[in-house]
């Protein structure tokens, strides 16, 4: 009997050292679960943030984009702007020398004008007439030779 005891006193402390091993075994799993659970919440933050960044880097490029078209139309409507503004200069300049010339026309026509009504006065003065006020065409007096 003391030798059975003996005998299953060893096989129970045999046991005793394997259930620890495996209990042991059992607390790694689970650390080793639990750190596995804690890196896939990390990784679904991580994800997370991934796609967000992702989402955020898509609006900041069409934002990007958009911003670049103004200022492209903005460029181009400067652009037209100088163009137009070039021509209404370029027009007003030859507005401003067409309202010259018509003026110098004008003077000019007005000189000559006055210059022949000297000139027929001058001449029908030579010739003895006087014009009458009303009548461009003044008669010439009876006596006078043409």
């Amino acid at each position: 009997t003391t030798i059975a005891t003996i005998q299953t006193a060893k096989q129970l402390e045999e046991e005793y050292h394997i259930t620890q091993n495996l209990a042991e075994s059992v607390k790694a799993s689970v650390a080793t679960a639990q750190k596995i659970e804690e890196d896939y919440h990390v990784t679904q933050k991580v994800a997370s943030a991934a796609r967000d960044a992702a989402r955020l880097a898509t609006e900041y490029e069409e934002r990007y984009q958009i911003q670049q078209t103004m200022k492209n139309l903005v460029s181009d409507g400067w652009m037209a702007v100088k163009a137009m503004s070039a021509q209404a200069i370029e027009y007003d300049r030859r507005y401003q020398l067409s309202q010259r010339a018509g003026a110098a026309v004008m003077d000019g026509l007005t000189s000559a004008a006055e210059i022949a009504r000297e000139a027929s006065r001058a001449q029908w003065s030579y010739l003895g007439a006087k014009p009458a006020l009303s009548d461009p065409s003044p008669t010439l007096p009876a006596n006078a030779s043409v």
